[in-house]
């Protein structure tokens, strides 16, 4: 019976051992499909290009310890041949330089006469010295002798008649316009005169004092810078005159008006 027993249990095991085994394994999942691929749309809009990438930034420059060369082993530089000219860079072209004819420094020394064709016969000299500045501004102060004569006669007798003075004249220069040599200036001046006129005649004896203040303009051409040419043209706007004769004894006169005077000169600049 016991023996009964034991072959049962040990079929029963072996029965349950055996459906054990011989149950199949589970199968393994299966992965899970791709998800489908969205419908294009006919009228949708191309996409925009992608932006071009950045530029790569440039390497730096090696260290001077990697590039550095030392002293023993460099190369060593061939010295130019003592007799060799160096070479020079072409130029440009030189540029055109005009000399003015005016003088160049800050301040000008002239010494002048007059040369006026319309005074060679009356007996008048002037000399003039002109202070030219930077700006072309002159100051001229200068001095006029007179001393002319006549004589008159009626057939049977004759009468001689001179006339002597001095005129003192300050004036200023000042240019507004110059165009190659020539400078167009304007004028402006004090005159200081004295005259005596002695005769035969009865009233030949007179004596004449008058203070001009004068205005007007003036033309220059300068040859070079040490010789100029100058012609004037002034008008004495106010004067003011006394005149003492053996009939009048004391006459004075203020007068406006226009009596043009030209005058021409030439002048050394120092």
């Amino acid at each position: 019976m016991r023996g009964f027993v034991s072959v049962i249990v040990a079929a029963a095991v072996g029965g349950s051992i055996t459906g054990a085994v011989a149950q199949p394994a589970p199968a393994a999942p299966s992965p899970p499909s791709p998800p489908a691929p969205p419908l294009s749309d006919p009228w949708a809009l191309p996409a925009p290009p992608a932006p071009p990438a950045p530029p790569a930034p440039p390497a730096p420059p090696p260290p001077l310890s990697a590039v550095s060369t030392p002293l023993a082993a460099a190369e060593p530089v061939a010295e130019p041949a003592p007799d060799a000219a160096p070479a020079l860079a072409p130029s440009s072209a030189p540029v055109a330089v005009t000399a003015s004819r005016r003088p160049g420094a800050a301040f000008g020394l002239g010494i002048g006469i007059d040369t006026s064709p319309f005074r060679l016969g009356d007996g008048i000299n002037t000399a003039s010295i002109r202070f030219r500045f930077a700006s072309g501004t002159t100051l001229e102060p200068s001095v006029t002798l007179v001393r002319s004569s006549s004589t008159d006669s009626d057939g049977t007798t004759e009468w001689i008649s001179t006339w002597s003075g001095v005129a003192v004249r300050a004036a200023v220069r000042h240019p507004i316009r110059a165009r190659g040599p020539m400078e167009l200036s304007l004028i402006a001046g004090l005159a200081v005169s004295r005259y005596r006129g002695e005769g035969d005649r009865v009233d030949d004896d007179t004596a004449s004092t008058s203070v001009t203040l004068q205005a007007g303009v003036g033309l220059d051409y300068w040859f070079n810078r040490s010789w100029a040419a100058s012609m004037a043209v002034v008008d004495p706007l106010v004067q003011y005159s006394k005149y003492s004769g053996e009939q009048v004894l004391d006459h004075r006169s203020l007068s406006f008006g226009i009596e043009l005077q030209i005058s021409a000169m030439i002048h050394l600049y120092f």
